[in-house]
């Protein structure tokens, strides 16, 4: 790359950036344009870029066109677990044309290539959850909360209890939160909630069963079927004509009552 494409490359990726992080998105799109437009432009910058943009048209719901730029910055990083990460979650957020298969092999390449991200660990967890492998999900979520240890954040041990109440392993969420209690940082108040949070959703959880159980043994109300109008009466005169036995009807007290008609001979 010659010098002045380079000094191109750098004030387009500085204005670029400062501009994506000021919040100013619609001037940040065409500087990155432009600067994937470039030749040579270094990986670790493409795959930024197209992060950046990606993340633009997620906001806008553009889960097409987001999907067409982290595919563009896989392919100058295909080892780029942040990408990998962002291409699984377009898909599961995208209700119309997202692929969940597709989202739990990005899942697995995230946590292959960022072992030690514990959000990608999570990701996998909860999507392997969702699509009914319960007991690799549970594991993957559990080891995410044994790497957990040395840090104060919660979110793999949250995310770990909860889970082993949704699927009905209430005292086995209860225990490893009392167990990670014993961590340097057990007396933080966020251990306390995330108790309070446990045992909340267990009995909740608890309730919910305990409804659903008492709910099958009710009987359905008893449905009356529609009646339908009897169909009026008529008899037939020896001179042809017709009557109705039928209770005469009057008129409804808020429409006018129609004008009596005169017979031949009257009036």
């Amino acid at each position: 790359m010659s010098a002045p494409t380079l000094r191109l490359v750098d004030c387009l990726w500085a204005r670029g950036l400062a501009e994506y992080r000021s919040g100013n998105h619609s001037s940040a799109r065409p500087l990155f344009h432009r600067l994937l437009g470039l030749e040579g432009v270094p990986a670790a910058v493409t795959e930024e870029a197209c992060e950046n943009l990606a993340e633009m048209l997620r906001r806008r719901g553009d889960y097409a066109q987001a999907r067409r730029h982290v595919q563009a910055g896989l392919a100058a990083q295909p080892e780029s677990a942040a990408l990998h990460h962002l291409l699984a979650t377009l898909h599961e957020e995208d209700v119309e044309a997202g692929n969940f298969k597709l989202a739990l092999r990005h899942r697995r390449l995230a946590v292959k290539h960022g072992p030690k991200e514990l959000n990608y660990r999570v990701a996998l967890g909860n999507a392997l959850l969702a699509d009914g492998q319960t007991e690799r999900g549970l594991r993957c979520l559990e080891r995410a909360a044994a790497l957990e240890e040395k840090e104060e954040s919660l979110t793999a041990l949250r995310a770990y209890a909860l889970a082993l109440v949704e699927e009905g392993y209430g005292v086995q969420a209860r225990r490893a939160v009392l167990v990670a209690r014993f961590r340097p940082s057990g007396s933080s108040p966020a251990y306390q909630r995330l108790w309070d949070d446990v045992r909340f959703a267990a009995a909740r959880r608890k309730q919910e069963r305990r409804q659903w159980n008492e709910g099958t043994r009710f009987t359905l109300p008893l449905l009356m079927p529609v009646r339908q109008e009897p169909r009026p009466r008529k008899e037939t005169r020896k001179d042809g004509a017709i009557l109705r036995m039928d209770a005469p009807s009057s008129a409804k007290p808020h429409l006018p009552r129609p004008p009596a008609r005169l017979g031949k001979g009257q009036g």
